[in-house]
């Protein structure tokens, strides 16, 4: 039950008819006057009882005991779902971020599967450098890494000019199938610079593991963007270990968006719980809003 002041009735009719011209019109076919001030119960009342001053947002608080968040929640009780998805977008990140606690480590996995790459990168970036998310990647996703289009030639030779000499002759005999023998870096880079991509990519390819993840921390660490060349499970593979605590504290560099999509799929019971963490103020601006029966009927 919400505790309200007896001069809360006073109070949200006269915040009202300060607010929305609009509601004056309600108001009056509610009580059937056509005289504001009769409205506003100043009728007939000499200047010194009425109270003085605006009447406002901290008033109707104090009136319907909205600091208490048990009020708030039995007035959230009273909305359907969609009015309650209105409101999440008015709520501080941190506290949509406790609303993800309702769901289960499964469901939160599978919401992440179904993010952006970017989105994805994101939230391991929050805990991991770039080259701490390599070690993650297998042998398969490296290697179709760098058979990535999106890798420039450019880019791809930069990086091999800070290869030593040995693996840059590696590259060179796997793309030839020639020995390299006793070669300069220089003249081992100036031969690399006359084949074809594929076949430079195809000389890398033949390397150990170790050594093409060398390769591919260089292209990241000059270009960021070409994380999202891996392939989104190859991403998902650290991420499918960590706990619940962990998964929903990476969510934190989520877009607002994508957590309120997510926060929004809760049963009714759990998203009223949510929404008591809503600013009262900002919790009656939204009833001024798009409630203002509801908030009159509190008051009847």
């Amino acid at each position: 039950m919400v505790a309200i002041d007896t001069s809360a009735f006073y109070y949200i009719k006269k915040y009202l008819l300060n607010t929305d011209p609009l509601i004056q019109k309600k108001l009056k076919q509610a009580n059937g006057s056509d005289n504001v001030d009769d409205i506003n119960g100043t009728s007939n009342v000499s200047k010194s009882n009425e109270v003085e001053g605006d009447i406002s947002l901290a008033d109707i608080i104090n009136a319907l005991n909205l600091a208490n968040p048990s009020n708030r929640l039995a007035i959230l009780k009273l909305f359907n779902h969609d009015d309650m998805v209105r409101l999440l977008g008015l709520m501080e990140k941190k506290d949509l971020l406790l609303g993800l606690k309702f769901f289960s480590r499964k469901s939160l996995l599978k919401f992440v599967l179904q993010l952006p790459k970017e989105q994805i990168v994101k939230m391991l970036k929050f805990f991991y450098s770039n080259e701490e998310i390599l070690k993650f990647m297998s042998i398969k996703a490296v290697s179709d890494f760098l058979g990535s289009s999106k890798i420039k030639p450019t880019a791809l030779f930069k990086a091999l000019e800070d290869l030593p000499v040995d693996i840059l002759s590696k590259i060179l005999e796997g793309a030839t199938w020639k020995k390299v023998g006793n070669k300069s870096k220089a003249n081992v880079l100036k031969e690399l610079y006359q084949l074809p991509q594929e076949m430079v990519v195809e000389g890398m390819q033949s390397l150990p593991h170790k050594e093409r993840l060398e390769i591919v921390s260089k292209l990241i660490e000059k270009d960021e963007s070409l994380l999202m060349e891996f392939q989104k499970k190859d991403l998902m593979r650290p991420i499918f270990n960590w706990q619940k605590p962990r998964l929903i504290e990476s969510m934190q560099v989520l877009d607002n968006k994508l957590i309120i999509d997510m926060v929004s799929k809760l049963p009714n019971n759990h998203l009223s719980k949510v929404l008591t963490l809503l600013d009262p103020e900002k919790f009656v601006q939204a009833l001024t809003t798009f409630h203002s029966n509801l908030l009159l009927s509190l008051a009847a």
